[in-house]
């Protein structure tokens, strides 16, 4: 769809294999690492991240995830029990992203946030 670069990562093996699978099935060129998001370090900040991730695990990994993100940079997060999603929403907020839109579904709730450019 005209991405450049694409990476991914997973704890699971199950997950990681499953991304490379379907990453072969749609012929996109993408790097599988199976690591946690605090020790993920490529050198690129991102133009878009996306996150699925439980609500506990994505608040924790907050900081992480912006380090990953270029000033200006779009994330998309997901993953959250939409009982939870006013306490990712304030952790959201209060680590500096924009929220621009919240999109609920059968329990879950999805958020689109922006991270501000920097002075």
């Amino acid at each position: 769809l005209g991405l450049g670069r694409v990476d991914a990562l997973d704890l699971s093996p199950d997950a990681a294999r499953c991304a490379r699978g379907n990453a072969k099935l749609n012929a996109c060129d993408m790097q599988v690492d199976l690591c946690d998001v605090a020790e993920f370090d490529t050198g690129v900040a991102y133009d878009i991240v996306v996150a699925n991730m439980v609500t506990d695990v994505i608040t924790r990994r907050v900081e992480d995830l912006a380090r990953l993100m270029r000033d200006g940079g779009t994330m998309i997060a997901s993953g959250i029990s939409t009982g939870s999603a006013a306490i990712a929403a304030d952790c959201f907020a209060r680590h500096g992203y924009e929220s621009r839109e919240m999109l609920y579904w059968r329990g879950w709730t999805g958020f689109l946030l922006e991270r501000p450019r920097r002075a």
